[in-house]
């Protein structure tokens, strides 16, 4: 679920104060998860492609992940 769509998030969230940026925000069932929609212009660390997820609960994330496999 898109829980906000932000179209000219300041773009010191970036490095780059002088721009602005796009900042998508969503919520599963598994997590919070950031998009960051960009002109490609980004320095580093903020040019490198990474993922992650805010979870509320580390360990009761980990009790429900354990059980999953992946390529089953």
């Amino acid at each position: 679920m898109v829980t906000s769509d932000d179209k000219a998030a300041p773009g010191a969230g970036v490095g780059q104060p002088a721009k602005t940026y796009r900042r998508i925000r969503t919520t599963a069932g598994y997590g919070k998860m950031s998009v960051i929609v960009s002109d490609g212009q980004l320095l580093w660390p903020y040019g490198r492609e990474m993922t992650g997820y805010e979870v509320g609960e580390l360990p009761q994330f980990r009790r429900q992940t354990s059980r999953c496999t992946l390529g089953a």
